[in-house]
């Protein structure tokens, strides 16, 4: 019998379905193109919440309670995840996958960048890593997917339906490479000011230029010493796009905007909208890169 035949006749039963947390929204649909459809995946970062600065509440272990396997990006990004898995989780039956902290050094050096504020005392990841590695769907097929397959196959058996998706997965993130480059190749402007430095893997994939971010983390905001100087580096460079992850980013950057006389794009990094749709990771990507086009002219 296969996986998903006794899972359905588990169901049938009324055994309770296999959960698995992930900690932010856009990874659990990556995480979903794997798994596939037997599994009950809950996304732990939720609403407006920041990832950077996100306090778990005992609702928040009670929701992830019996989930048996976790996804994570690493590093200090999520590592309030491990606290969380392990106070609201006793029926873990497999290890906490968190990518960063999995990588090997040659992996870092080939494909990872340093965080913005990788020489102060606080790090985005380990060793001052930048971890917003699911904006480059390449990095996603290369680092994630494989480590992704893996742990399920180990988890739960039936490696061979696993790798079939991940197969799968992985030529779509290919052809979505393709298809966000072909976006992207045309455009009045290649550069814009970030109020948050989550745009650097995804600028590099594709050929924009992000002059500098006014915050290392929601945790730091910036200085106003600071904001004149990216206002002032702004100007010497002709930027005018401002690009905010949120509404709440949004205020500081109207606020830098209005210097340039410029304008400002919400783009959410997250995917947070796409739990409700249950939107693919293609479609997130898709529409975060049509936003950007638009912002920059095209």
């Amino acid at each position: 019998m296969t996986r998903d035949r006794a899972m359905a006749a588990e169901q049938a039963h009324g055994a309770p379905p296999r959960r698995i947390a992930v900690t932010i929204p856009i990874l659990t649909n990556i995480v979903r193109a794997i798994a596939g459809e037997d599994f009950q995946l809950t996304t732990i970062l939720h609403g407006t919440a920041d990832p950077h600065s996100f306090e778990p509440t005992p609702k928040d272990a009670f929701r992830v309670a019996g989930s048996e396997l976790l996804f994570g990006i690493g590093g200090h990004f999520d590592e309030w995840a491990v606290r969380l898995f392990g106070a609201g989780s006793a029926k873990a039956k497999c290890p906490a996958v968190f990518f960063l902290n999995q990588l090997s050094e040659s992996e870092r050096r080939e494909y990872l960048l340093l965080s913005s504020d990788a020489e102060d005392e606080h790090h985005h990841a380990d060793e001052g890593f930048d971890p917003h590695i699911w904006l480059d769907p390449i990095l996603v097929r290369e680092l994630l997917v494989p480590r992704i397959t893996t742990a399920f196959s180990a988890c739960y058996g039936e490696a061979s339906e696993f790798e079939a998706r991940a197969k799968s997965f992985s030529a779509e993130l290919t052809t979505l490479d393709q298809a966000l480059r072909a976006q992207l190749s045309n455009l009045n402007s290649r550069k814009f000011l970030a109020i948050h430095s989550s745009w650097t893997y995804y600028c590099r994939r594709y050929g924009l230029t992000c002059i500098g971010e006014l915050e290392s983390s929601p945790a730091k905001r910036a200085s106003m010493r600071r904001m004149v100087a990216l206002v002032e580096l702004a100007r010497s460079k002709n930027v005018e796009l401002v690009v905010a992850d949120n509404a709440i980013d949004a205020i500081t950057a109207n606020k830098v905007a209005a210097e340039l006389s410029g304008r400002v794009a919400v783009i959410d990094p997250l995917g947070i909208n796409s739990l409700e749709s249950r939107a693919s990771y293609a479609d997130v990507l898709n529409n975060i890169t049509t936003e950007l086009r638009t912002a920059l002219g095209s």
